[in-house]
This record gives structure tokens, sequence and C-alpha cells, in this order.
């Protein structure tokens, strides 16, 4: 059946594609950098950013964190196999530090990189975006968000923090209350990102283990990270483990005022847990077809003899 399956999805694709195109994009696009760890690629074409150290701000998979669908639901662009829909919301993807967009114009400005093979030729540009890690002053309630029209959702997000109201006690002594309504929605994108460059996390870093970085503000602040809240993350302050505070499906800490070293890990949720079972399952089947051998010979000497 899976051979069956895969050898019809095959010939459809290559039946109804430039197959040739498509290898060339595919190939150009493993060379693709990770430019700059703090920020990703305003992208969700899994061909460019699954296939190299790129990482886009969306993807096609039908294995995309629960986290990732809480996020989507709060800006009613969420679908079963897809967290593409974001991109097409105003200021989510400066949000989601997409700073670097992908093109075939050899004259679009700002060109930073090109990678190519064959006739195809990829260039790199590069705009303006978000941190991946940055303080946040104000917060708001999830049904407050929803209650807006989508298209100022992704404006909203950039002025606060979304948060449900049992985790108001955890940010309300360093943060303050945002009506929604009060938002200047107009509000240049641009001026907000600078501020945001201000009080950015330094020296930010990532691998396929997690990321760390480092702190040094004034004050105590509320940090905000635009990575999944999955399970499997734990978060350490100077070595030792702090809450992570859940930010419609991203991440919040709270950071302690002077200079401090940061480090999320991610370990696989329940993946000890499954290789214990799957151990024990093992051991069971050995035990059983030993046990079933055995039989097995001593019936047959026995109606031998």
């Amino acid at each position: 059946c899976c051979i069956i399956t895969t050898g019809l999805t095959l010939h459809y694709y290559r039946y109804d594609s430039d197959t040739k195109t498509y290898f060339e994009k595919y190939e150009a696009s493993i060379d693709l950098k990770k430019i700059n760890d703090q920020y990703r690629y305003n992208s969700t074409d899994n061909v460019c950013t699954l296939t190299s150290d790129a990482a886009g701000i969306g993807v096609f998979s039908s294995t995309i964190e629960n986290s990732s669908h809480e996020f989507s639901r709060l800006l009613d662009s969420d679908s079963g196999n897809s967290s593409q829909g974001r991109a097409s919301i105003p200021g989510l993807s400066q949000l989601l530090g997409g700073k670097y967009s992908i093109t075939t114009d050899e004259n679009a400005g700002n060109i930073v990189d090109k990678v190519s093979y064959g006739e195809k030729t990829l260039f790199v540009t590069e705009g303006n975006a978000f941190p991946i890690g940055f303080a946040m002053d104000n917060y708001f309630f999830a049904n407050e968000l929803v209650s807006l029209p989508q298209e100022q959702r992704g404006k909203a997000l950039i002025h606060g923090v979304v948060i449900v109201p049992s985790n108001e006690e955890d940010v309300k002594n360093n943060m303050t209350h945002l009506d929604v309504n009060t938002i200047n929605y107009d509000e240049s994108i641009d001026e907000l990102i600078a501020n945001a460059d201000k009080v950015a996390v330094k020296d930010f870093s990532r691998d396929a283990h997690g990321f760390r970085c480092s702190t040094d503000y004034g004050q105590d602040k509320i940090v905000y990270f635009s990575v999944p809240n999955d399970k499997g993350w734990t978060a350490k302050i100077d070595g030792q483990t702090t809450n992570i505070i859940d930010s419609g499906g991203m991440m919040l800490i709270k950071v302690p005022q002077g200079k401090h070293s940061i480090c999320f890990e991610y370990e696989t949720y329940g993946l000890k847990y499954g290789a214990a079972l799957s151990a024990l399952s093992w051991i069971a089947f050995i035990g059983f077809c030993i046990l079933t051998t055995g039989r097995f010979f001593d019936n047959k000497v026995g109606g031998t003899t």
C-alpha cells in the first residue's frame, strides 16, 4: 500500500509539475544560510526552509506543534497541517522575526546573499523584523485579542503579549494591561522594531537542542520569545530552572535586573517513557518468541518419539 500510494504521488507530481525547475530550486535552497540566529526567513516554502539551515515563519507539515496550532487559532489562521496562513496577517511576519525574504528577482533591493543551481538563482533580501527574544511592557487577554478583526491581531501582538487570566499574577508586577481598542494600528512597525531592538536579548544563538542568550536590564523584565511553547522545553537563568509563561502558544519568562545568562533546552516530551515502553515490549516479544519456539520443539520431539 505504501509503495503504491507513494508511486502515485510521485507520478502526479511529475505529471503536473515542472520537475526540472522544482529540482533546481531544491538544490539551490540547500545552500541557504542561517544569516543571523535572532531572525528567520520570511517564508513558508518548505522547499526553501526545510532543506537547509534556513528557518521560516511557517511550514506545511502534519507534525506541527500543538502550541503552534494554539497561536494560529488566536489569529483565525489555523489549519490541520499548515502554519502558512500566518504569513498573510499584517505585522505577524515581522513579529516572528521574518527578516530575510527569498526572491528570483535579481533587481530586488537590499540583496544580502544568493544561491544557485543550474538555471535557478535565489536572491536573499534583508528587511526589518523583531528579534526572536525581546522585553515587552504590556499584556492583554486572549479574549480581548480575538475580539479584534483578524487584520488587527498581528499588529496587536506587536504592542503586547497575550495571556490567559490565570497567568496575570505572573506578569502584572512588571507589565501594564493594555486596552486593545486604544492601540494605534497605523503606527509605523519600523519604529516599534527600533524600540524592540533596544531591549532585545544579547548574544542569541540557537541549535538543534535549544537556544541561549544573555540579558542586562536595569529592572526586572518579562521577555517574549517567538518560539512555540511545546511540552519538552526547560528554561534556566544562570543555571536555575525558571517558570515558562505561556503566551498564546509562545513563551515568556521573567528576567531579573542585571546581567544574566539564559538557556532554553528542548527534549522530546515523553521520549524516555516511550523508549522504556519500547524496550519492555521488545523484551516481552523476545520472551514470547523463546517460549513459543521452545514449545514448538518440545511438541516436535514429543510427536516424533
